[in-house]
């Protein structure tokens, strides 16, 4: 497939998910306690989808004021993608219906790195030794921030 109509599809695609998020907000109403001339619980969401319409229109044009090239793209990496999104699937899965998120997450990514350094060629000693810390160091980061600090549960 031509990069140029991969970009372009890619950019209406954008355009098309925003209209829905900006209908999909007008349905979060302009709330109960919102002062006069203040912003809403819809108004966030509709700043997001405007600007996300605007820019992809930008791309658009800036895409059609370019010089044609016949680049093609590369789908070598299309698998590592394809992984990548099922089990980012299964994750929410598995912690939607288990219900232990630091387990699930801690699983998650240990997967995820698993995945990348493989495709790196890095010895399986080092991603143990590298990916472990790293992830017990963020899953203690993201406990103490929102269960101790925010007092939320996941």
């Amino acid at each position: 497939m031509s990069k140029n109509i991969a970009v372009n599809i890619s950019y209406i695609v954008m355009v098309i998910f925003a209209i829905i998020y900006f209908v999909l907000a007008n349905n979060f109403g302009s709330g109960a306690n919102t002062e006069a001339g203040a912003i809403g619980p819809d108004g966030f969401p509709k700043i997001l989808a405007g600007a996300l319409i605007i820019l992809s229109i930008v791309g658009i044009v800036k895409q059609f004021s370019k010089k044609k090239t016949e680049e093609r793209i590369d789908f070598s990496g299309f698998l590592i993608v394809l992984l990548t999104i099922v089990l980012t699937i299964a994750y929410f899965i598995t912690w939607i219906y288990l219900e232990y998120f630091y387990i699930t997450t801690f699983i998650y990514l240990f997967l995820l790195m698993l995945l990348f350094n493989l495709k790196v060629k890095t010895p399986l000693k080092k991603i143990f030794y590298t990916n472990i810390p790293v992830i017990v160091g963020l899953l203690l980061i993201v406990y103490f921030l929102f269960d101790v600090f925010l007092s939320t549960r996941f």
